[in-house]
């Protein structure tokens, strides 16, 4: 019988022989992206030059490469350019995003902290009645909470983790199913299907952020565990009521979707089976583990074609599912998780060894780009196999809500 308490597992992925590729793939990221020009990348943890810096502080801590002077010229760079540039308020292109970093480096305290005025802006922006925008992760509210996390982790003012948790629990919807987050009929993810709300299923922008949020919440600040955890237990049931079939996958894109869904970190079976398999764990709720080892088991059944894999990027691609499996086998122990970290482990490195194997794949043109970013491009790629190099989920993957 599956345990409901997570078992205690930590012990690196790759073999001696992968650790050897790992250094040469990731040497030869670095040698890419410190040819760039810094001041020609936007400032944003997705696609330029924040989620950067995160790969150089990995390169030089796991990877013995010099980082030092890179970092401080991303982040001059970033201090020089943030008072004249206009930014969003989400983590993955905005303000929260940078501000998340600098807190990432320990750069901020008490007597000096670079976020006073991120704060200002963001407590702003959330002391409004009804939240209007997004709710979710990359773009939305679900983004600013995993900064406000930081924060409170960091002893710094809970009051927008707070405002947060309060705006997440009035934007809510209770069915006979549990509790989930609507979309926004503006949003430009927004999948119309002519029964009113219509709910995403995907970790990058829909509902599952929110069940992947309040598990980090509930892991790192337990005293919010009266307030959200009947909207951690409602959301996991009411995501588990919509698996179905749909070709190869039990989840579509979104809730009336019914052709089957890509395997990634943005959407898919495998990023839904972590998220339940951490609540499962965190509320020891044993059907909710159950069905997340179920539905991770599926995923490694699943013919590989079907997965839909195009490029090697975090947010879509093989070394995201790499990464996703890594945390899979340090949460559980099985096995069959590894075995998978070590096929998508493999599967990356051969990309990186092939000329343009690293390159971005845009679904919506069928081109793929030369991209040094975190979400999409070699910068993740690079994160992701220096943490293959680990025995534990690395910190930064606080911003894909995988720990």
């Amino acid at each position: 019988m599956i345990s409901a308490v997570k078992p205690a597992q930590s012990q690196r992925i790759c073999n001696r022989q992968q650790q050897d590729k790992i250094k040469l793939a990731v040497q030869e990221i670095y040698r890419k992206l410190a040819a760039i020009d810094v001041a020609s990348l936007p400032l944003s943890l997705a696609g330029g030059s924040a989620g950067i810096c995160l790969f150089w502080q990995q390169a030089q801590q796991q990877v013995d490469l010099p980082g030092d002077d890179l970092v401080m010229a991303y982040l001059n760079d970033m201090f020089n350019r943030i008072a004249q540039s206009h930014f969003t308020e989400s983590l993955f292109s905005g303000l929260s995003g940078i501000g998340w970093l600098t807190d990432h480096f320990a750069m901020n305290s008490t007597l000096f902290d670079h976020n006073t005025a991120i704060d200002e802006v963001l407590q702003a922006l959330v002391q409004t009645k009804q939240w209007q925008g997004e709710y979710e992760l990359v773009n939305g509210l679900v983004g600013l909470g995993v900064y406000a996390l930081q924060r409170a982790q960091l002893g710094f003012d809970k009051q927008l983790l707070c405002d947060v948790l309060n705006h997440l629990d009035a934007l809510s919807l209770s069915d006979v199913n549990g509790i989930t987050w609507p979309t926004p009929n503006a949003s430009r993810y927004h999948f119309a299907s002519g029964q009113g709300h219509e709910f995403n299923l995907g970790l990058a922008h829909g509902m599952v952020s929110v069940v992947a949020f309040y598990c980090a919440v509930l892991a790192k600040q337990p005293q919010y565990k009266a307030q959200i955890m009947p909207n951690l237990l409602g959301g996991a049931r009411w995501l588990m009521a919509q698996a179905g079939r749909r070709g190869a996958s039990r989840f579509g894109r979104h809730q009336h979707c019914q052709q089957q869904s890509r395997v990634g970190w943005c959407y898919g079976d495998l990023s839904i089976a972590l998220t339940l398999l951490r609540t499962g764990y965190l509320t020891e709720q044993q059907d909710i583990t159950a069905f997340a080892f179920d539905l991770a088991e599926h995923c490694v059944a699943r013919d590989k074609a079907s997965y839909g894999v195009q490029d090697a990027g975090l947010c879509h691609g093989s070394a995201g599912l790499l990464l996703i499996y890594q945390q899979l086998y340090h949460l559980s122990g099985e096995a069959s998780f590894v075995q998978q970290a070590r096929f998508w482990l493999d599967d990356t490195l051969k990309r990186a060894q092939t000329p343009g194997g690293l390159f971005a794949y845009n679904g919506m043109t069928g081109e793929s780009i030369d991209a040094p970013g975190l979400l999409e491009g070699s910068a993740g790629v690079g994160l992701a196999l220096i943490a293959a190099t680990t025995d534990q989920c690395p910190a930064w993957a606080d911003i894909l809500l995988l720990r």
